[in-house]
């Protein structure tokens, strides 16, 4: 994140004991914030732009690893800062003070591993927070309680660690995370396929016939499964929208 430094407007607001409120742009994919009497800006790379440690995941960290940051590189966010300016104009009056880049966590999902995991007896898992901090009450109560009860709250089996299977292997976990932390801002909508890093090595027996038949697929722990067969020539993927999909005829079809 950047952090600008301090604008004259901003310090007349305080006075008043106002501020700008925080915003989250999906448009230009960045959240800010006023902090203090300047704006911290937190944006989100482009696929194509970001960074990832591959190998952190053969090596781990550099030993000793810890507060350290990486050097940053604005250029990578020359897109996400011209919608700042187009959206908050006093961006452009005032500079950049400092910028911080440093490690963060993503699951393929972006969810984090949650509960016990069968692999090692009574072992618990917290980890894969992308979001850090904000997960962190609803979290550390709900495995305490998970703990002192013998049973959750609620399911969340989304967070459950055993997910992720030997399908799940480096490429899989690099390209979904690539696709999970290019996506971050992007809206979800009902049914949405993401397509990075499938198929897995996960297939079934099946799978060529019905991809030979045109089977549109869905992802289900480590399968794709056939959801409808474009036996019309329809669109095998899934339109970003929330009205009915188009496939709702073609399933009825399918099915008679």
């Amino acid at each position: 994140y950047m952090v600008t430094a301090s604008i004259p407007m901003l310090e007349e607001w305080k006075k008043e004991g106002r501020e700008i409120p925080a915003i989250r742009d999906l448009r230009g994919s960045y959240y800010v914030r006023q902090e203090r009497t300047g704006l911290l800006v937190g944006p989100y790379e482009a696929v194509d732009k970001m960074v990832i440690q591959d190998d952190w995941y053969d090596d781990g960290p550099p030993k000793g690893f810890g507060k350290e940051l990486f050097q940053h590189d604005l250029d990578r966010l020359d897109k996400c800062i011209e919608h700042v300016v187009d959206l908050l104009p006093i961006f452009n009056e005032t500079d950049i003070q400092s910028v911080v880049a440093g490690p963060i966590t993503y699951s393929p999902d972006i969810l984090p591993l949650i509960g016990p995991t069968f692999k090692l007896k009574n072992y618990w898992l917290a980890v894969g927070f992308g979001y850090g901090i904000a997960h962190s009450g609803g979290a550390g109560k709900f495995l305490a309680r998970w703990m002192m009860n013998g049973e959750p709250d609620y399911d969340l089996i989304e967070c459950d660690p055993d997910r992720y299977g030997d399908w799940c292997d480096k490429q899989y976990l690099l390209d979904k995370a690539r696709e999970s932390y290019g996506m971050n801002t992007t809206p979800v909508f009902p049914g949405e396929e993401r397509w990075a890093g499938r198929p897995t090595k996960r297939v079934s027996g099946v799978y060529q016939q019905t991809k030979a038949k045109d089977a549109a697929f869905g992802f289900h722990a480590g399968w794709e499964q056939p959801h409808f067969f474009a036996t019309q020539g329809e669109r095998k993927d899934t339109p970003v929208c929330y009205l009915r999909k188009h496939y709702h005829d073609v399933v009825g079809m399918n099915l008679v």
